[in-house]
């Protein structure tokens, strides 16, 4: 039948092999094309899984072989599982706002080896959270796709082993190791001296702190072992960082001997300090005859004051304290209760209120020399810590300024020393021309300073403080409100605290050196005798906003006294 068809030429023989071949041939080229596509447009993954510690960074690799037309690639991260997108990279630009939350200022692509088909991500601030698989996804611009993934996996290394030896145990001695701060959950292990693994007779037991990190506690029973010289270690995979704390029996008491050597040296040496530092003030009933210290009050406040007493303010009747209005200067005045300075007159202030002073009992002050050794010493250390401690004032080196004097104030050619005469005719608005005052030559802006005054056998004067903008023409109050603190000497024994109601008592014993005191940061002046330590009077909770300068009336700021003897400013010793 196929003869008489090949005759009639209706099937040719050699038209059927060609169509055969053709086809197979086809189905050739097919494969061809396709497997030249997919080796020019695939990505690689060099490691499938890669590690990180909480907090660091890690790059995930991606790389694309022959890469196409880079700046038309759509390249994608996102995560494996859920589709969450990491960072999009699309036709030469990042697409921020595709960056989900979780992400934002943690990733990046290495945008100039995109061209290299470097696609590879780098993840910083690793978290716990970010433990899982990624796919690096691209998709050409003729529409090719090709995509691979790899698996990060969160390590965080914890703490050094603390080993810890607790004794007479129902079963013998038992080493505890405790360590934190791992993920995943480490190995522990035990080893003795000779690397003997012990880990078997031991009880481990982990647990999670805070959420994702790892706990681990052993215990170890050692029967009859010696605990020197046992290990712990504790790590995480193979190859990963491992930590190991050996026991030493004498690393137990080191820290406690250490602390017990430090505690005794410094207590003998406190003790030292203290027997010098007291029995350098002698007999308590010789303390008039000793040298002014820098610190006079100390000596003053053993004898004269009891813990409980100080800071007592000043009060025009007993019994009532003195109200601070507000915005005012809070002041603290001691009226004293020596011989020397201790009976009040009942002078009336400007107000009419009669001032007393509190004249203690004379078998109350006849105290025990026994129990001022005691109290004393406890009163002055609880005073005077600040000056132990180094926080002193400093000796200022005052001199008079002739530029702010009246002019008839005179000062010495050496700056110390001024008196009532005939000084600088000129005048200016720096001096003051009305009231007999001089300024001391530099003011201060801050720290503790003190300096003192010579004033013995002057019927009148003034000193104190004042601001460099205070008023200084005509006749201003020389109160706080104005810019001045001072306290004054009328007729050789009225000492007068200058507030808006002045402070007023007669003194028996009229002072031979005044120490002015002030404390910028603190806002403190006070004045004190410098040869007993007395008190006078305290300003305090001043708020300074300006320099302030030394102030002095050699012979009262309001009055006329040809008393010739001068008002010397001591030199620092």
């Amino acid at each position: 039948m196929c003869r008489s068809l090949r005759m009639c030429g209706c099937i040719p023989k050699m038209k059927i092999l060609t169509i055969q071949h053709s086809i197979i041939a086809g189905f050739l080229v097919h494969l061809f094309i396709c497997a030249c596509w997919t080796d020019a447009f695939e990505i690689t993954i060099p490691q499938a899984t890669v590690s990180s510690s909480i907090g660091h960074s890690v790059v995930l690799p991606c790389h694309l072989s022959q890469p196409d037309d880079f700046k038309e690639m759509e390249v994608r991260w996102h995560e494996a599982k859920d589709g969450i997108p990491v960072i999009i990279y699309y036709r030469g630009n990042l697409a921020n706002s595709a960056t989900s939350s979780l992400y934002k200022g943690r990733v990046r692509l290495f945008l100039e080896k995109v061209s290299e088909g470097n696609l590879s991500l780098e993840l910083t601030n690793v978290k716990y959270s970010d433990m899982k698989k990624y796919r690096c996804s691209v998709i050409s611009s003729d529409l090719k796709f090709t995509a691979g993934v790899t698996e990060l996996q969160v390590t965080a290394t914890g703490s050094k082993p603390v080993i810890s030896l607790k004794q007479n145990e129902p079963e013998g001695a038992q080493l505890t190791c405790e360590t934190s701060g791992w993920y995943p959950e480490p190995k522990l292990m035990w080893q003795d001296v000779n690397s003997e693994d012990l880990t078997a007779k031991s009880e481990t037991s982990a647990k999670r702190v805070g959420g994702d990190l790892f706990t681990v506690t052993s215990h170890l029973r050692l029967a009859d072992r010696s605990p020197e010289g046992i290990s712990c270690i504790v790590k995480l995979d193979e190859g990963l960082e491992e930590k190991k704390t050996i026991y030493r029996e004498k690393d137990q008491y080191l820290d406690y001997k250490l602390l017990l050597l430090i505690l005794a040296i410094l207590l003998v040496v406190f003790l030292c300090f203290i027997f010098m530092k007291y029995r350098s003030k002698g007999n308590q009933n010789t303390i008039k005859e000793q040298k002014a210290s820098k610190t006079p009050k100390k000596i003053a406040d053993i004898l004269f004051s009891d813990a409980e007493d100080d800071d007592k303010e000043y009060s025009p009747t007993k019994g009532r304290k003195p109200q601070t209005k507000k915005g005012q200067t809070r002041e603290k005045s001691n009226v004293s209760t020596k011989p020397s300075f201790g009976k009040a007159s009942g002078s009336e202030n400007d107000n009419g209120d009669t001032l007393y002073s509190e004249d203690e009992d004379e078998s109350s002050s006849e105290v025990s020399q026994d129990h001022r050794s005691k109290k004393g010493v406890i009163s002055w250390l609880l005073r005077n810590m600040n000056s132990l401690l180094g926080f002193q004032h400093v000796e200022a080196d005052v001199l008079f300024d002739t530029e702010t004097a009246h002019p008839r104030i005179k000062v010495s050619d050496n700056g110390k020393e001024a008196y009532f005469g005939h000084g600088n005719d000129t005048r200016d608005g720096n001096s003051f021309d009305r009231l007999f005052c001089i300024l001391g030559k530099d003011g201060f802006s801050s720290g503790k300073h003190y300096w003192d005054v010579i004033v013995k056998n002057k019927e009148s004067w003034d000193v104190g403080v004042a601001t460099e903008g205070a008023e200084r023409q005509g006749r201003p109050r020389l109160i706080p409100e104005n810019g001045y603190w001072i306290i004054s000497l009328r007729n050789t024994k009225d000492l007068i605290v200058q507030t808006n109601s002045p402070k007023r008592w007669t003194m028996e014993e009229q002072p031979k050196k005044v120490r002015v005191s002030i404390d910028y940061k603190k806002g403190e002046i006070s004045f004190t005798d410098a040869n007993s330590g007395f008190c006078f009077h305290t300003f305090s909770d001043i708020v300074f906003n300006d320099k302030v300068y030394p102030f002095f009336s050699p012979c009262g700021y309001d009055k006329i006294c040809y008393n010739e003897e001068p008002m010397i400013i001591c030199s620092p010793e």
